[in-house]
């Protein structure tokens, strides 16, 4: 009996020790593990690459905003929407709007209710039409996106957004938290909304925060 025990004890210490065979079901196991994870790290390198470039592009615009020395009408708007389109490249319709805002300290005093806020100069937006020109009410929200400035100062705000398909669902819309520019249109669940904020504040002077379509000096928007 003992024999047989020590013969069966051998036999698996034999086994345990072999190391020839077959990858088969070890490859079987981890193969898809391996061609998901290479095909998740390129799709989220290509999501997060079209995010820096649309980045990257509004933060072109307004630096280029802050050195124009002239007035801003609808010309240059037009020709700045058409710089963001050839810039992202990735969406044919990117939405754009550019707004100049105005800082106003709240007023001194115990019998005061007024507090900080900024104040709507100007907006002009293109692209699809789903984000129209800014508002007063609007601005007046910006507050907790923008600096608090001293009185009057003003602020350049360049604001994009451009759907990005990716290759494949793997759940970017919920990495992303939106599945489009609409959320009442619905959407494929590929695409993903980027969006961009940039604020800069004038270079030069004041006439480069004002809007004027003519040539009449009386009709420029300060």
């Amino acid at each position: 009996m003992m024999t047989q025990y020590r013969s069966l004890e051998m036999s698996i210490r034999r086994w345990w020790r072999r190391e020839d065979g077959s990858l088969t079901l070890e490859f079987l196991i981890y193969a898809p593990l391996m061609f998901f994870t290479f095909l998740g790290t390129l799709a989220f390198f290509d999501a997060f690459r079209a995010e820096s470039i649309n980045e990257k592009a509004a933060m072109t615009i307004a630096d280029m905003l802050s050195r124009e020395t002239g007035y801003i009408n609808d010309t240059y708007v037009d020709g700045t929407y058409g710089l963001l389109q050839f810039l992202t490249r990735g969406d044919a319709t990117p939405d754009m709007r550019i707004s100049v805002v105005r800082f106003e300290e709240k007023m001194k005093g115990a019998n005061t209710t007024s507090k900080d806020r900024y104040r709507l100069v100007w907006s002009e937006a293109r692209g699809s039409g789903v984000h129209v020109a800014m508002t007063d009410e609007e601005a007046m929200t910006m507050l907790p996106k923008l600096p608090t400035m001293t009185q009057d100062e003003r602020l350049i705000v360049v604001e994009t957004w451009s759907n990005y398909k990716t290759f494949f669902n793997l759940g970017f819309n919920i990495a992303w938290n939106t599945t489009g520019n609409d959320a009442s249109e619905a959407k494929p669940p590929e695409n993903i909304l980027l969006s961009s904020l940039i604020f800069v504040a004038p270079r030069v002077g004041l006439a480069q925060t004002c809007f004027n379509n003519t040539t009449v000096e009386a009709n420029r928007i300060c």
